[in-house]
């Protein structure tokens, strides 16, 4: 420990952990400590990234009733920071950051600033690994002193009592002569303060923007749901659970219905443009080329049809969704997916669907609906849902032949302008939304078809 800090206790305990008041007259970038919390104690005088140190999280997939865990890595290649504070729930992280078991001080100045990303109060990050100088400060539960000070030889190692060090930073720091500031979301909480930051922040010409609009989030974010999706992927290979075709089926639905797969999947496939720009490509040719290392090959029709879909508006590519998670699971058995075209039960299960569409175009023509317990408006939103028009425009979409031969033998004649339409539209159709498009067309073609009530009530019912 240095000299001038020995009267830092060698292990705080609760009567310890009072803020000292110290000024906050900012005046250099030395008047700022940097503070980090995590669960993993500090080896060779390092904070290492998570993704140098192999992080990973753990996920799950719930298919009938089974649940299949997997880990996948975390390709997060910074360290973050709070700025003469502790990182707080109110900052992101939720309640994580008041049960970490290690806290890690180090004066901002030690930090070279060509590696500083962005220096915002509440979260000052750095790009690679932190090397801890003889000016930082480990904070770790008592029973671990020792061992933390073998692993980090040249910092100063002080002992909490309890099984967490929520507060004790913030203790420590203003002991150390730093003043206390508390932070919100972006900022110091008191204007004066930050106002003093920003000025000394500018001359040291370091940029304070939130992590979550920078070009470092969107390649992590992306990354991190690359490795998921493709470790899901993997699962379903290596536990081989795909054999047949009602295993597609089964698992095309659990993952419709799993949120974190359809959120990891969607940003990858139909990453918005703004991502785009950041990151200077389209996320699914990493996506690919992943699944290529991995040797989890994925057939050129698939590919094709991702190279088609993300040109297209975002309405449209979302009902797509259903179309390219079947395609990618069907490819994880090519010798399945060659043979899928011929089956008789594939044929029954398209025309089960489009089926469903049929009747939703009865519904809508038939009138007022005063005796049923739904109307037409009531009707299109249910059809825009994913449970029953993504369902139903996923069969349409792969085979558009049959389904205009079923609705003409329902009466349902579709004109050939219509068509063409629907086979090959125009750029202002999709800038519309492609699917209320077609299904406006589909509709307004049906125009003159009756259906009574209780045939309504028979016929269809919404899931």
């Amino acid at each position: 420990m240095n000299q001038e800090f020995k009267s830092i206790p060698a292990v705080l305990t609760e009567t310890d952990n009072i803020i000292t008041d110290n000024p906050g007259s900012f005046t250099s970038i030395n008047d700022f400590i940097l503070v980090h919390k995590t669960n993993f104690m500090p080896e060779a005088s390092m904070i290492k990234t998570t993704m140098e140190a192999g992080g990973t999280k753990e996920g799950s997939l719930i298919i009938e009733g089974t649940e299949f865990k997997f880990d996948y890595l975390i390709p997060r290649n910074t360290i973050h920071f709070a700025v003469n504070s502790e990182v707080s729930p109110n900052t992101g992280g939720g309640d994580f950051w008041n049960h970490t078991k290690y806290t890690i001080l180090i004066p901002m100045a030690d930090i070279p600033k060509t590696t500083i990303r962005e220096a915002a109060p509440s979260d000052t990050y750095v790009e690679g690994n932190v090397k801890l100088t003889n000016n930082a400060w480990i904070l770790c539960p008592e029973s671990e002193i020792e061992l933390v000070k073998q692993k980090n030889p040249c910092v100063n190692v002080v002992g909490y009592e309890g099984d967490k060090s929520l507060g004790y930073a913030d203790a420590l720091l203003s002991k150390l002569g730093y003043c206390y500031e508390k932070t919100d979301f972006w900022s110091f909480i008191n204007r004066d303060s930050e106002a003093k930051y920003r000025r000394i922040m500018d001359e040291e010409g370091l940029t304070y923007n939130a992590h979550a609009h920078t070009t470092d989030y969107s390649i992590e974010k992306i990354n991190i749901n690359i490795n998921y999706v493709t470790e899901i992927i993997k699962l379903i290979k290596e536990n081989n659970l795909v054999t047949m075709i009602e295993d597609i089926n089964l698992i095309v639905n659990a993952l419709i219905k799993d949120s974190s797969f359809m959120s990891c999947i969607s940003s990858t496939i139909y990453a918005n443009d703004e991502y785009k720009l950041r990151i200077g490509h389209e996320p699914y040719e990493t996506f690919i080329k992943k699944l290529n290392d991995m040797n989890l090959l994925i057939n050129e029709k698939t590919l094709d049809q991702i190279n088609q879909i993300v040109k297209l508006d975002y309405q449209t590519r979302e009902t797509y969704f259903p179309l390219v998670i079947n395609n990618i699971i069907s490819s994880i058995n090519l010798k399945l997916f060659e043979q899928i075209s011929t089956l008789d039960a594939l044929e029954e299960n398209r025309r089960d669907g489009m089926r469903k569409i049929i009747q939703c175009c009865k519904m809508a023509q038939s009138g007022k609906l005063n005796d049923y317990p739904i109307n037409l408006d009531y009707l299109i939103k249910r059809m825009n849902q994913k449970d029953v028009w993504f369902e139903i425009f996923f069969e349409i979409t792969r085979d558009l032949e049959l389904f205009f031969e079923l609705l003409d033998a329902e009466g349902i004649i579709i004109s050939n302008e219509a068509k063409e339409k629907i086979y090959s539209p125009t750029e202002e159709m999709k800038e519309a939304g492609l699917l209320s498009q077609i299904q406006s067309i589909i509709l307004q073609e049906a125009r003159n078809y009756q259906i009574t009530t209780e045939e309504l009530k028979s016929g269809f019912s919404l899931k």
